[in-house]
């Protein structure tokens, strides 16, 4: 068993190991059940953006075409059920970014600096894997900050967009209308949310796959007893129709985890990419928020085992935290969907976000990628890069970009847990840009 310790160890471990103010309580919102636009929200938000953006868009100032969109019938797409995506000509580099929490002040404006100060233009996309913000404000004014510098971006919303706003809540939105109003958001700010076919020398598909966490990663039960009273925030900011997704028995151990959700973002993963020619393409690079499979949980640190070590690898004295977490972390149902698609291109490499925990690893011929910007208190623990930044993942010249392997930043680069306790003591706490 993990070693248990002092319980000002174990208080520290617990704030070392996941942001606090993730599973703050907060007063719950109205749970009314809801179960307008629920098919609709993936599929339409494809058909939406393809009304204005069908076909292909240049960012080479050399190209005839630059700066215009080859507009096609959207009406004839949907009868003749050809997929719907974008092609874009003269991208050079596309970068990796997600959980950029920009509700934090600083967050905000280290993105805000950064986009200024950076050599970001048209010739590049960004990929950006989830958690900006709840706040359409703060959603806006993150997006037209990357959009100002010319860059393109393409973005699949996580746990956090899902979130209901005060005003969200007033107005009973379910979170599926609130995944609706966000993805409206990024059509109005110009970001790209369907697949796209980066066109170049070393071409690749950059496919959003949109998923929720079922329980499915779970590692260990006995840590998990207490599962049901576990302040996880998104059981109270998010509404979901309950007809359509109940949620967990209290027998199943997975309890307010809403059930069917999974399956039916999956689903809605599949009506955007059937027919889609994915063997266009030297590479196929898949973008979700959620973690896939086991091996990208933040404690799993040898991709040789096929068990998870509780003894070497939870004596950080945050068990249950991190059993916990592994419940909602994400599916293994979205790595068969990832797996699905190896068979169409020479390289896949699949970006995600979600644990804030520094990820990238090849396992099973797929590269895995999490490289997020986290919280602030998170990069002075060194829980997080310091120093964190968009990743270069692949060029239209050359191809993919090589990275360092990584599977626990903060004991391969952060000291290990004995040099965390000692930050815990210096670093406080921090804090959201406003009481919502």
């Amino acid at each position: 068993m993990a070693r248990h310790l002092p319980r000002k160890q174990l208080v520290a471990a617990f704030l070392l190991w996941f942001s606090y103010d993730q599973c703050q309580a907060l007063l719950p919102v109205d749970r009314q059940a809801h179960t307008s636009g629920l098919r609709r929200t993936i599929r339409q938000r494809c058909l939406h953006h393809g009304q204005t953006h069908l076909g292909s868009y240049s960012s080479s100032t050399n190209n005839n075409n630059n700066n215009e969109e080859e507009e096609e019938d959207a009406s004839n797409k949907r009868n003749s059920h050809t997929p719907l995506f974008h092609q874009l000509h003269g991208i050079e580099r596309i970068f990796a970014l997600s959980d950029l929490h920009t509700d934090h002040v600083d967050n905000l404006k280290w993105l805000q600096s950064r986009m200024k100060h950076g050599d970001f233009s048209d010739k590049d996309l960004i990929v950006v894997a989830g958690d900006i913000s709840h706040e359409y404000d703060r959603l806006e004014k993150s997006l037209q900050a990357m959009r100002d510098t010319g860059a393109h971006v393409f973005f699949v919303a996580g746990n956090h967009e899902a979130w209901l706003t005060k005003q969200d809540s007033e107005q009973a939105l379910t979170s599926i209308q609130k995944l609706d109003r966000v993805y409206e958001t990024c059509r109005q700010a110009g970001v790209w949310t369907e697949p796209l076919l980066v066109s170049g020398p070393h071409s690749t598909w950059v496919l959003p796959l949109q998923s929720w966490y079922d329980g499915s990663l779970t590692f260990n039960q006995e840590l998990c007893r207490d599962f049901g009273r576990w302040p996880w925030m998104d059981f109270v900011r998010c509404r979901w129709p309950i007809d359509d997704f109940p949620p967990a028995s209290k027998e199943s151990g997975n309890g307010k985890i809403p059930m069917g959700l999974t399956e039916y973002f999956l689903q809605g993963n599949r009506d955007i990419m059937a027919g889609l020619d994915l063997s266009t393409a030297e590479a196929v690079l898949t973008v979700s928020h959620f973690l896939p499979n086991v091996q990208s949980l933040p404690d799993w640190a040898d991709l040789n085992s096929p068990v998870f070590l509780l003894d070497e690898w939870l004596d950080h004295g945050a068990a249950g935290m991190s059993a916990k977490f592994a419940k909602v972390a994400g599916s293994a149902l979205l790595d068969e969907q990832i797996r699905s698609l190896t068979a169409f291109s020479n390289r896949q490499i699949h970006i995600f976000g979600h644990s804030h925990r520094p990820k990238d690893f090849e396992f099973g011929g797929i590269r895995y990628i999490h490289n997020p910007l986290g919280k602030p208190r998170e990069r002075q623990m060194h829980m997080v890069s310091p120093t964190a930044d968009f990743q270069l993942v692949w060029t239209t010249a050359t191809g993919e970009a090589a990275g360092e392997t990584m599977l626990r930043y903060w004991d391969e680069k952060g000291g290990g847990k004995e040099a965390l306790w000692a930050r815990l003591e210096k670093v406080r706490p921090g804090r959201y840009s406003r009481k919502t």
